[in-house]
């Protein structure tokens, strides 16, 4: 009894508290007072907050006075209502009234004694817990209906047009120390609100429905759930849903209620709305659907064990209470007590089906469970059952393994016959490095004592390793062999080397540097074209680890310039392309010969050059260009033409213009003038 009067008192507490409380109320009050417009009507509530001022209000009345903001300050106090009072017995008896509520009031208010009986403590404090209990129900059931509202002595109204500021004092009548004072903003007085977003979870024959209350406790006193077939037609499912604050979902600032749905795998559509202290029911907030679904297991098989039936077979049984939901059976099976566990079987077994066999080819696992399976895929795993093998003695380990790959990357792998007599095949283990560990490539053993094996043009690996083990008829596995290799033929090239560095020295000799692309490089070849020369001449070869190297000879050879390549070579007389050339120029002198630019025009947002300059000789012409007040950087070269136009450029900016000869000897002339245009 006490622990539901907690409770009870808790809610009540939540029930009558307001954020719209002002700064000026006193630390105790009696009651508290919400607000709301009806028809454009202000309309108030009395909440009493302890039993003593909901008891004497009830029968001695409350006395209400109200006082108006008028320029700048509050006019005197003027009552409106010197004896509200609770509404006639008879008229509690109302058929159009909730009998439920109505019922209830009447009988608080008109038949129901707590006084004392007798003086002791504990006489004293059941009364004041009955009255406590009371007083939350009072306040609950008038919220719960309009017309209760009202008949419950309760709620006034001022009769004016509602205000932006005004001051209302309650008081009990002939008990003028029972007093409550609040300044009301009209724009703290509420009206009807669309209900609290709210989500639904799915069970078993029921769904959970929950909701946020704290964002709504100045708001409403409790909830109405309702629930409906067809995403009409709503109906309210019990009685009104108060916030209880110690539940655990309380704790959160929410609620959570639990319904029981007729049947599972069947549509049903809830609402949430809200009651306000005024009995008025919010809006119809969101509509979710729901179905409730099966997750209650079946019962778990019995008697399960499992036996070593044949050499290559193993048999497992198993009881099972009968039951309409069963669908099946699912046999699993695990290498450890505690391991993880795999499917036996990839189907069902069906619900008349007691036992299973099934062929192996290796070493069995010996654990072993049976899970029986609803309709909705629930499942409910047996007990453990344990497999014994009759063999556990491995074979002896082949011997005499030996492997060769031919030149189309294929190994064969070949190895001495067991001595033992229950030999059940082997299992072939390869690897890249005797140290990097060996992988089986055989998925299941093998009778034979010979193995092919493809292997991957696309490694670099320079040999391969291989194992065998063997395995009897009892799956015992013998270890793992000594290991065999074998050179694999290496027909792939190495990328080419890259040409960083081609230059002349103060010796007249071309200096040379490169970098390797490839690990598999075993020596280096320097190749050398000259001039006009359509043939690559291999002028030196030089081991792996060099990469650099100087011509010496360059300066004796009577030409202009020389272009260098590298090739990598690799272990196996593989070579690679040829890198990317590299122009060394015997020697550069200047020309005398100058050009110079004869005109300079925009023409259609292009710039165009025209100079004069002819030659005897093989010549280009470079293009230098600086933007504003930038560098000059050479934009292009062109060979023996007398105009150029350049397409780079953007209306506004200011281009600037020198040209350069380079003849094929490598003669250069000095630029040119410098020639501007701003283009428009």
């Amino acid at each position: 009894m006490k622990c539901r009067i907690l409770t009870l008192l808790i809610i009540f507490c939540l029930v009558v508290s307001s954020s719209q409380a002002q700064q000026e109320d006193k630390l105790f009050q009696n009651f508290k007072i919400e607000g709301r417009l009806i028809n454009n009507k202000t309309v108030f509530k009395i909440l009493p907050t302890n039993q003593g001022a909901w008891f004497l209000g009830m029968k001695n009345g409350y006395s209400v006075y109200i006082s108006t903001f008028e320029n700048g300050g509050f006019s005197e106090y003027t009552l409106i209502n010197d004896n509200l009072l609770p509404a006639p017995s008879e008229d509690f008896k109302n058929t159009s009234l909730p009998h439920n509520y109505a019922e209830a009031m009447r009988k608080m208010i008109y038949e129901e004694s707590y006084e004392p009986q007798g003086s002791s403590f504990d006489a004293m404090l059941n009364a004041n817990e009955t009255m406590s209990y009371h007083l939350l129900a009072y306040i609950l059931f008038s919220s719960y209906d309009t017309t209760l509202s009202i008949m419950s002595g309760l709620q006034f109204s001022p009769q004016t047009e509602p205000r932006e500021k005004f001051k209302i004092k309650v008081e009990i009548t002939n008990h003028p120390s029972y007093v409550y004072e609040k300044v009301i903003v009209k724009e703290f007085l509420h009206s009807i609100t669309k209900s609290p977003h709210f989500e639904v979870l799915p069970g078993d024959e029921k769904a959970t429905i929950q909701w946020k209350h704290i964002d709504f406790k100045d708001l409403y006193v409790a909830y109405a759930l309702e629930r409906s077939e067809k995403k009409s037609d709503f109906k309210q499912i019990g009685t009104p849903i108060p916030f209880n604050s110690i539940s655990k979902a309380g704790k959160l600032g929410m609620i959570s209620w639990v319904d029981t749905l007729p049947q599972n795998y069947k549509p049903y559509y809830y609402t949430v709305r809200g009651y306000d202290f005024f009995g008025y029911l919010s809006d119809p907030g969101d509509t979710i659907m729901v179905m409730g679904k099966d997750i209650t297991a079946p019962l778990a098989p019995f008697k399960v064990y499992a036996e070593h039936s044949s050499i290559d077979s193993i048999s497992i049984f198993w009881s099972q209470v009968k039951s309409s939901d069963l669908h099946g059976f699912q046999v699993i099976s695990s290498d450890s007590e505690k391991g993880e566990y795999k499917l036996v079987h990839e189907q069902l077994l069906p619900p008349t089906q007691f036992s299973y066999q099934f062929k192996i080819d290796e070493k069995p696992d010996k654990y072993y469970r049976v899970l029986s399976v609803d309709t909705a895929r629930n499942a409910n795993p047996s007990s453990l059952a344990y497999l014994n093998l009759t063999d556990t003695l491995p074979p002896s380990i082949p011997e005499n393994v030996l492997v060769s790959v031919d030149s189309n990357h294929v190994a064969t792998v070949k190895w001495n016959s067991s001595r033992d007599e229950d030999i059940n095949g082997y299992r072939v283990f390869k690897a890249y490095h005797p140290s990097n560990g060996f992988v089986p490539i055989t998925p299941k053993s093998i009778m034979d004592t010979l193995f092919i094996d493809s292997l991957s043009r696309k490694r670099i690996d320079r040999r391969v390793y291989y194992k065998v083990l063997a395995i009897d008829k009892y799956f015992n596995r013998s270890e793992l062999s000594n290991y065999s290799s074998a050179l694999i033929p290496d027909f792939t090239p190495p990328i080419e080397p890259l040409l960083k560095k081609g230059e002349l020295n103060d010796l007249g000799q071309s200096e040379l540097e490169w970098v390797s692309s490839s690990s598999d490089v075993a020596s280096f070849t320097v190749l050398r074209r000259i001039k006009n020369d359509s043939i690559y001449q291999m002028i030196d070869t030089l081991n792996f680890d060099f990469n650099t190297y100087t011509d010496l000879s360059f300066d004796t050879v009577k030409v202009n310039y020389a272009e260098y390549y590298i090739i990598a070579t690799d272990s196996s007389g593989n070579n690679s392309e040829r890198s990317n050339g590299k122009r060394v120029i015997q020697k550069r002198t200047t020309s005398t010969s100058e050009i110079t630019i004869s005109s300079i025009n925009e023409i259609e947002k292009h710039v165009e050059l025209n100079w004069d300059y002819t030659s005897d000789k093989d010549y280009s012409v470079l293009v230098y260009r600086s933007i504003g007040d930038g560098n000059y950087s050479l934009i292009d070269r062109v060979n023996e033409q007398s105009d150029y136009t350049d397409s780079d450029v953007k209306p506004g900016e200011n281009y600037s213009y020198k040209l350069g000869i380079l003849e094929t000897s490598g003669k250069r002339s000095p630029l040119s003038k410098e020639t501007s245009i701003t283009l428009k």
